[in-house]
């Protein structure tokens, strides 16, 4: 519950060098935030489709982060018009 997107750092450079072309890490505090952070989750992953015309994007979560994907998949994507995977 408290590491931050530098853990993602080793998986970043792996999903890189298997072709995916944009990898986007965020934080949140498990001190200031709960799982309906998911609503930041949702405008920036609709700011990331807009920006770069992708149809699809990927959502990968670890621990609280996880929750809150989860969240945003599940509750708010079906609202939002974004194709996940």
């Amino acid at each position: 519950m408290i590491d931050n997107r530098a853990i993602f750092a080793l998986l970043k450079r792996k999903l890189r060098r298997r072709g995916f072309g944009r990898v986007v890490t965020m934080n949140y505090s498990p001190t200031t935030n709960d799982i309906r952070q998911g609503r930041v989750t949702s405008r920036r992953v609709e700011a990331l489709v807009a920006k770069t015309g992708y149809e699809r994007v990927h959502v990968i979560g670890h621990s609280l982060g996880g929750l809150i994907a989860r969240y945003y998949v599940q509750r708010l994507a079906a609202t939002s018009g974004s194709t996940l995977w």
